[in-house]
């Protein structure tokens, strides 16, 4: 007795991207006879397992008799049980079989069922299949019947006949399949004509044709035969569909491939292999959308494929684009946060792998920041940069996009150190921009000496048309700077008490003064006209406030000399 199994005509392969070459290992063993050896194993039933037994071995006496096969003997059968640690009685584990089937030299064997419906004195019945494990082939028993259980003999005769009814079909399979694991094709096709002229219909046979084409390397004939088997004889072949499946996609009919992993996944919706070659040859035909979905679909069976997962990142991204485009915002914050998700989830799987891939991982952080910010997430986005630069503060932009996303968030103080160190690592393009930003940053905070020094720092790799907003930037810096020396912007300011107790002197004003020049150097080289108004202005107000220091200098030289 075995565990219960299903049998089917043909076990379906691994997967429609397996190798063809891989398949079918060896032939039938063989013994000094030249007969096959089947392994009669106990019939799954409830019955008293003396009746199961008895069938069992007058099966193996009547397979022996018949001249056409050998058989495991009791004495080996037990034997094997003994040194497994088996008893009688005990079904054979799936994981054991091969091996038994390989210590004992069979190559068949058998799974059958014993029953008897009405009990003891009744009608006992049984069937048998016959498995020859290494050609992938099932002969399907047929439904037997003696009168009771003092026939088991009987009932083994004919539980037999369909398989010596099968032996020339037997036979024809057996050469034809020596041609073919031997890589002989022209006679592995010749036979298995043959085969067909004995069974026109049976699918094993028409699909091992079309195997023999493919090796042949007449792909054309391959898929014709192919289609034959899904049209005329067996729609949902899981083995042809497999075939006719990868051999679409290698020959880059992108569309039929996806037709026919679409009907495979259908038909076994948790077969991981079917819904990835749907959802990519999607992706060869630029079917965003649905391969999107496919993917999605793939990970609910079976998520531990970082690339996968990057797959449906950069998609959901994409899509997040698109819509923002449009101006639906709420649907784009929706992609975007599912494109975070799966970015955040490759990274993920991408740790737990034995030597992970650093880089890779940096990316994943880095898509999964910027999907946060177009989700609107700012937190997620500084927490997803943090770790990016915890694993590599090279990374191209890490530390500016961290930087921007602290600036964008108010937090000025985390935003400085971040671009501070965002411009030892940026390309220096991208030094201007970062520089700029620490200028606006000193500016608000009133520290106009760093902030000149950022400007004038922006200046040195700035092109043309930034430059003409940096020069602007700085010129109201150092007009700022100025005021603030010169307590221009101070109403509650008392000049005369100021420079009485020394706090506005001739040198504190002569700073402001040179500020001022400074100041009106740089707008004066600004020409954009958007900026035309306010440069005005403040050349104006310098002037005005130039007359004005001038005076104080005189009131400061007057108090000096009196004193």
């Amino acid at each position: 007795m075995r565990e219960k199994k299903p049998n089917t005509i043909l076990r379906a392969f691994a997967a429609a991207v397996l190798l063809v070459s891989a398949w079918i290992p060896a032939l039938l063993a063989q013994q000094g006879t030249g007969r096959p050896k089947v392994l009669v194993l106990q019939p799954a039933s409830a019955l008293d397992s003396r009746i199961a037994e008895g069938f069992q071995w007058d099966l193996a006496k009547a397979l022996d008799k018949s001249g056409y096969f050998d058989i495991v003997s009791e004495k080996d059968y037990d034997n094997f049980l003994k040194e497994n640690k088996l008893t009688r009685g005990n079904a054979i584990p799936d994981s054991l079989l091969p091996l038994m089937m390989d210590t004992l030299k069979a190559s068949i064997y058998t799974s059958g069922t014993l029953e008897q419906p009405d009990g003891r004195g009744t009608a006992l019945k049984a069937k048998v299949d016959y498995i020859y494990p290494k050609n992938d082939y099932t002969i399907e028993g047929e439904q037997c019947s003696v009168g009771d259980e003092k026939n088991t003999a009987e009932l083994a005769k004919q539980a037999i006949q369909v398989i010596i009814r099968a032996s020339e079909k037997i036979s024809a399979l057996s050469i034809a399949r020596s041609y073919f694991n031997s890589a002989i094709y022209d006679k592995a096709l010749e036979n298995y004509l043959k085969l067909l002229a004995i069974e026109p219909k049976d699918v094993n046979v028409h699909y091992m044709l079309g195997l023999c084409y493919l090796k042949m390397d007449s792909t054309d004939a391959a898929i014709r035969k192919f289609e034959e088997i899904l049209t005329s004889i067996h729609p949902n072949h899981i083995p042809t569909l497999e075939l006719v499946a990868s051999t679409y996609f290698g020959r880059n009919d992108f569309e039929n491939a996806m037709k026919t992993y679409k009907i495979l996944a259908g038909l076994k919706p948790d077969e991981y292999q079917y819904t990835y070659g749907e959802a990519f040859a999607l992706i060869k035909l630029e079917r965003k959308d649905e391969a999107m979905e496919a993917f999605n679909r793939l990970v609910k069976i079976k998520d531990e494929d970082e690339k996968i997962r990057m797959q449906i990142g950069p998609m959901e991204y994409s899509r997040a684009l698109e819509l923002e485009q449009a101006g639906d915002t709420a649907a784009a914050q929706k992609h975007a946060a599912q494109a975070s998700i799966n970015f955040g989830r490759s990274a993920e799987l991408s740790q737990k792998m034995q030597n992970p891939d650093q880089k890779m991982i940096c990316d994943c952080l880095n898509y999964q920041a910027l999907s946060n910010l177009k989700a609107g997430d700012r937190k997620g986005a500084l927490e997803s940069f943090a770790k990016l630069v915890a694993l590599d503060p090279a990374y191209p932009n890490a530390y500016y996009w961290l930087a921007v996303t602290a600036y964008n968030d108010s937090n000025y103080t985390k935003a400085l150190d971040y671009f501070n160190e965002a411009v030892k690592y940026v390309a220096v393009n991208m030094q201007a921009a970062i520089y700029q930003r620490i200028g606006q940053i000193y500016e608000n905070r009133k520290d106009y000496s760093s902030a000149t020094d950022a400007f004038t720092n922006a200046l040195k790799t700035a092109d043309a048309s930034v430059k003409i907003r940096l020069l602007f930037q700085r010129g109201t810096t150092y007009y700022e700077w100025g005021n603030a020396l010169d307590y221009a912007t101070n109403e509650n300011a008392d000049m005369d008490e100021l420079i009485e107790n020394g706090q506005m002197s001739r040198a504190r004003a002569d700073q402001a003064l040179a500020l001022y020049d400074k100041a009106a150097a740089d707008l004066q080289k600004v020409t954009d006209p958007k900026l035309a108004k306010s440069v005005g202005q403040h050349v104006e107000n310098i002037g005005q406030l130039r007359e004005r220091l001038n005076k104080i200098k005189q009131q400061i030289e007057y108090v000096e000399k009196t004193k």
